[in-house]
């Protein structure tokens, strides 16, 4: 059996989607994206050993709009069924003030380490959600550079 040292990457998944770009998020709660009802922006990683970390890296073009003065919205992460990362719109959480009707796409990077994952196999999603009437969705059809999701399983 091998033994891997502390803080060694034992495992690296990567997972991307181009095709074309999620729903429409204009909940306040932050929920897994999709499109069309699929849960196409996520990662999985098996065989995770007991008391491993995950290591969560994503990138994906955030798209904001609204027809007022203020759009804001936020992104997350959920593992499984639990969000684990952005539990409200104030993490990860992007505004702009200004004209009277405001859309923007932003590139977006969310790094983060999972210190309590399930021995055996953790799906992630990338999750969203919308503030102030606002709305948001992921670029990610092929005129965008998509959505990457990189796991890497650490010894700890």
């Amino acid at each position: 059996a091998i033994v891997y040292p502390v803080g060694h990457c034992i495992q690296t998944i990567n997972s991307s989607y181009n095709t074309s770009n999620s729903a429409t998020m204009t909940s306040a709660t932050l929920a897994k994206a999709n499109v069309g009802g699929s849960n196409v922006y996520t990662a999985q990683i098996t065989n995770v050993g007991a008391s491993n970390w995950v290591f969560i890296n994503m990138t994906f073009i955030a798209a904001y709009w609204r027809s007022a003065a203020e759009v804001s919205g936020g992104w997350g992460i959920i593992r499984d069924t639990t969000t684990i990362y952005g539990k409200n719109n104030t993490t990860n959480h992007q505004q702009a003030v200004g004209a009277t009707y405001m859309a923007f796409d932003l590139l977006t990077h969310i790094s983060f380490m999972d210190k309590s994952p399930a021995t055996g196999t953790n799906d992630y999603f990338l999750g969203y959600m919308a503030a102030s009437s606002s709305s948001v969705a992921v670029r990610s059809h092929s005129n965008y550079m998509g959505f990457n999701m990189t796991l890497q399983e650490i010894k700890v």
